[in-house]
Parts: C-alpha cells; structure tokens; sequence
C-alpha cells in the first residue's frame, strides 16, 4: 500500500476526471496531444506525473538530463490545459507496484478516474510490466491510447529532443517543444567580463542534470518573473 503523502497536488485536487499519464518532461508536441485529448472528453483535467525521474531510482547511472524543472514542468501541464497536476514520488516502494496494485491505489483510489489517456509506448508497474491492453481490461474507466507521431512522420519523445539540443539543433527541438528550450537557474557572480565589451551579462547557475545545448552562441530571452530581454546565450 503507498501512503496518500506520496502524492502531491498542484492548483487544486481534482477527482473523477480525465486522467493524463507520463513523466512529461518538456511537454512536447506529443504531451500536449494528450492533454488536448482528455479535454475532450472530461471538463476535468489531470495530469498525473512522477518525480524524480524512474531511471534515477531504478538505473541512477542512465539517469538523463531534463528539459524541464519539475516547478517549469507543472507550469507547461498548466498552461496546456490541466486543471490540476497530481505529482507522486518515485520510489523502490512505488517501483514494486503490481499493474493491479497501481491501476486500485492511484488511478482508482486517489484518483477517481473516469477516463485515462496515456501515449501509445505507455506501460506502467513492477517491471514495466502493465501496457495499455492491462489498461483497456478494466472497466472502471475509458481509454484513449494517442500515438504520439509529429507531422513529419517521427516520434516525439523527450529523448529525441534532448539529442537535438545537445547537437545544438535547437530551432528542430523548439518545433517539438512548440516553444524555445528553456534553462533555468539562479544569476551568480561572474568575472564581469560584460563591462569590457559594452554589454551587460548574467552568469546562471544551472542544476548539473539540466539539458544544454552544444558550445556556441543561441539567440534567445532572458526572463525575470514577467520582464523579457532578447539576449545571446553562450
């Protein structure tokens, strides 16, 4: 049994809707897809979601970069149509969750789900061993099952995405994203080498898992709470 303290609501705690399932991280093109999809079909939006990421518990040495903070990743769930986001702790404990044990606990009993849309590489419990045909046997709520193509013909996946900004390919991985990749950090202390060249600059210091693009110099923003300035990134 996984304790209700596992679970962590943003905005307001929702029951008896749409229930949208993933990491999300970047919420992509393929992410949004889904979102669209639940609100079709329920007035009532979650998106439920994990932090950390699995492979940081299951396989720490394969761990990825992210492309968004889980406070960015909640914001993006938000601004593309959840009315709240259920965020859960991954765990060992919550790794060894039977199908069964996960579809009663959490998609029934915390979250009252009427209606699940989840993409079609989906698969969930102890070993990865639930898919979306344990999904579709149960009949306390519907299914959707949304393949999460892009108009290209490729897959969307947050791997993907991730590949392209590291190779610097950042203008193919903001039409995934549908918006410029975003880093965030906290501005620190440089070595003011801005007062030499006639530009103001700001050193940021980034979480060591954030995905960054390869060395070079990006046209980009800098944002600070609602104030935006076109900056060069380096």
């Amino acid at each position: 049994m996984i304790a209700n303290s596992h679970l962590q609501w943003h905005e307001s705690e929702i029951r008896g809707g749409a229930v949208v399932i993933g990491i999300f991280d970047g919420v992509h093109q393929g992410h949004q897809l889904l979102l669209e999809r639940a609100r079709s079909q329920s007035e009532k939006v979650v998106a439920l979601t994990f932090f950390p990421h699995p492979t940081a518990i299951l396989a720490p040495e394969k761990e990825p970069t992210f492309l968004l903070t889980l406070e960015d990743r909640i914001a993006q769930l938000r601004l593309n149509g959840a009315d709240a986001v259920a965020v859960h702790s991954f765990t060992k404990e919550f790794a060894a969750l039977t199908p069964a044990e996960f579809i009663e606990e959490i998609l029934i009993g915390a979250l009252d789900a009427k209606h699940v849309v989840v993409g079609s590489n989906f698969t969930f419990g102890s070993k990865a061993s639930g898919d979306v045909t344990t999904l579709s046997a149960r009949k306390e709520f519907s299914l959707d099952v949304v393949s999460l193509a892009s108009n290209r013909g490729f897959s969307v996946s947050s791997t993907r995405i991730r590949g392209l900004i590291r190779d610097g390919e950042v203008e193919p991985a903001s039409e995934l994203l549908t918006r410029p990749h975003q880093l965030t950090g906290e501005v620190i202390h440089g070595e003011k080498r801005g007062r030499e060249i006639g530009y103001p600059t700001a050193n940021l210091a980034l979480h060591p898992k954030a995905t960054i693009p390869k060395e070079g110099v990006y046209a980009g923003w800098l944002t600070v709470g609602t104030s935006k300035w076109q900056a060069a990134i380096s």
